[in-house]
């Protein structure tokens, strides 16, 4: 092939188990084959060399530019390709958390308080960072509406990289905030412990299904089941 395939095969394995697929095709059984710019998946290695050598990702609203990374703000609906792009990339992401539902395919998603940030290097995309403005109720009764994480993913390939850290810092100062005022949606995985503590996160604000708790440390949100 022109180009090689993005994920490992730990990675297309996830895909198999997520969307039900016990085989992918006659002569490459157990196989999945994804379009590395836009992640559509394929049974037979020919038939992505073909889609992948004409598809091509528009990358609007960028809002950082790196030597050879960009990051875009999706807060609307009108880059549809980028959308499902990233609807596809969620889908590693609900795998690795083990939920039931892909929180970046919420019909929530992609606006002015439920932001996307879409991470691309060599205008590739290679991650992402959903956001959300939610309605918590403090211990007095009264209402306020914090940013929380969602969901992030960055493909494994690109991991501990740095990559996480530059798309988490500018989410963050786009949204005008500080680090210690973002909540967390739970749950979250071993890769997502190791990166809030390599940004001396030692305590975090968790949003749960049930509520929310302020400055949960984060070793005791490790051992706990939610």
């Amino acid at each position: 092939m022109k180009e090689p395939l993005r994920f490992f095969n730990d990675e297309r394995e996830l895909l198999l188990e997520l969307q039900g697929v016990h085989g992918g095709s006659v002569k490459y059984p157990q196989q999945m084959f994804n379009c590395s710019k836009c992640f559509k998946d394929f049974f037979v290695p020919y038939a992505c060399e073909r889609h992948n050598s004409k598809c091509s990702v528009p990358i609007t609203n960028v809002i950082f530019k790196g030597e050879d990374v960009l990051i875009s703000k999706i807060k609307d609906k009108t880059n549809k390709k980028l959308i499902n792009a990233l609807c596809e990339l969620a889908y590693f992401s609900k795998r690795e958390q083990r939920v039931d539902f892909v929180l970046t395919n919420s019909r929530e998603n992609f606006n002015e308080t439920h932001p996307v940030y879409a991470l691309f290097k060599s205008q590739k995309l290679i991650g992402y960072m959903a956001y959300g403005k939610q309605k918590l109720i403090d211990k007095n009764g009264e209402s306020f509406f914090p940013w929380v994480l969602l969901d992030m993913y960055v493909i494994r390939t690109h991991r501990r990289k740095g990559y996480a850290s530059l798309l988490y810092n500018k989410s963050i100062e786009d949204l005008n905030q500080k680090y210690e005022d973002i909540f967390y949606s739970i749950p979250l995985t071993n890769d997502s412990f190791h990166f809030l503590k390599s940004k001396n996160l030692n305590k975090i604000n968790v949003k749960m299904i049930s509520g929310w708790s302020p400055n949960i440390p984060l070793e005791d949100l490790r051992k706990s089941k939610f």
